[in-house]
């Protein structure tokens, strides 16, 4: 089960939050924005365990030395900041050292009992939305500035909890699995999981037999997602190809010819949609893919209005789901030569397609700044020379 160990705002303080939030939407951007009863401050991701009984004796230890401290939220602010901004984050006014204390005492105490510490430095926050993509951000941080001296409220903390994300067919939840009062006597025994639920600060409960969204099944590693972001961009790099979904990259939609599309209105087709590549689909089935390198290396000799795709296309091409890593994908890409590589859309009930250039796109949005600014080097070719295919 994945876990960790979180702080629930009050409810004055989740309104007030709620309402800046819905003014953000208004800006248009790309961002999955969190449910406000989902609002909270991760104080230690712990990942995959085994014994949950065990976490819960190390939560409640540390909460029964550490007193109630108060938690002013003033200011909306780019996280981890302006440059790498993937999450629109509320902000603590000068963090009290009770809950610096509180963070590093369950680091030390966790890494005892065998789970390591986090790399980063604890950056406390409240998660309001996550980036799907740059489109709008521009309006999002104009947005956002108009909170920048906002105070959404103070509220005292006085307890601790661990918390159970669980990924299902009705999407992600949350289980409260304790509540250690913070200065209080530790508990006997572990407290009974209840279902996530506003009043519980980790709420709404997810409808049931609804279908798992791409993005749900993305939200599984959302806690890890943001301590990782707060690192270095060679770390933020290589965590992310490894824990990024291959949706993250929004593939478009693939067009689809039948076997016996000639190649003459193949090239058509795609000059016409600006794409490099098709999906040969006959009788709702993928049968094979046919790109721009299949026009060069296999139909020069040939005549284009009597060739069709089917003679020419890759059979039965390699594939991947949206719920694949981009690592995973990658790795295929490389492994067979490919530049572009069927998606399945399970729950759209299509195929998509995703090319080295959408790789390349989202680690231009990942790291605007260093990879536009980049300056020509010798030997590297520039945009304008021809490439070989």
């Amino acid at each position: 089960m994945r876990l960790f160990v979180a702080i629930a705002p009050d409810e004055p303080l989740s309104e007030a939050l709620a309402a800046a939030q819905r003014e953000l939407k208004r800006a248009g951007a790309d961002v999955r924005w969190v449910r406000p009863a989902l609002f909270h401050l991760t104080l230690k991701f712990l990942g995959d365990l085994e014994d949950s009984e065990e976490a819960a004796r190390v939560v409640s230890e540390v909460a029964c030395r550490h007193p109630p401290f108060d938690l002013r939220v003033r200011s909306l602010r780019p996280f981890p900041d302006a440059r790498r901004f993937r999450v629109v984050a509320a902000a603590f006014q000068d963090p009290p050292q009770a809950l610096c204390d509180l963070a590093a005492a369950l680091e030390v105490r966790f890494e005892e009992v065998g789970i390591p510490a986090s790399a980063h430095p604890f950056r406390p926050h409240l998660t309001l939305g996550r980036l799907r993509s740059r489109r709008g951000v521009g309006r999002l941080i104009e947005a956002m500035a108009r909170f920048s001296s906002t105070t959404f409220g103070t509220f005292t903390v006085r307890e601790v909890r661990l918390v159970r994300s669980t990924l299902s067919q009705a999407g992600p939840s949350y289980e409260t699995l304790l509540r250690a009062t913070l200065g209080g006597a530790p508990p006997s025994q572990f407290a009974s999981a209840e279902p996530a639920g506003y009043d519980s600060k980790f709420g709404e409960h997810p409808k049931t037999g609804a279908a798992m969204s791409v993005e749900d099944r993305v939200s599984e590693f959302e806690e890890e997602y943001d301590a990782f972001l707060a690192g270095d961009e060679q770390e933020v790099l290589g965590g992310a190809l490894m824990r990024e979904r291959v949706a993250w990259l929004q593939p478009a939609e693939a067009v689809h010819v039948p076997p016996s599309t000639t190649v003459a209105e193949a090239v058509e087709l795609m000059n016409e949609k600006r794409i490099g590549a098709l999906l040969v689909v006959e009788e709702g089935e993928l049968r094979g893919i046919f790109t721009e390198r299949d026009v060069l290396r296999k139909a020069l000799d040939g005549d284009p209005k009597a060739l069709t795709v089917g003679e020419l296309m890759t059979p039965d091409p390699e594939t991947v789901d949206l719920s694949d890593g981009i690592a995973y994908a990658l790795n295929k890409m490389h492994l067979g030569g490919y530049r572009h590589i069927p998606v399945c859309d399970r729950a759209g009930g299509t195929w998509r397609m995703i090319s080295v250039k959408d790789v390349v796109r989202w680690i231009v949005e990942l790291f605007p700044d260093a990879i536009l600014n980049l300056p020509p080097e010798p030997g590297i070719r520039q945009p304008n020379e021809p490439t070989g295919g």
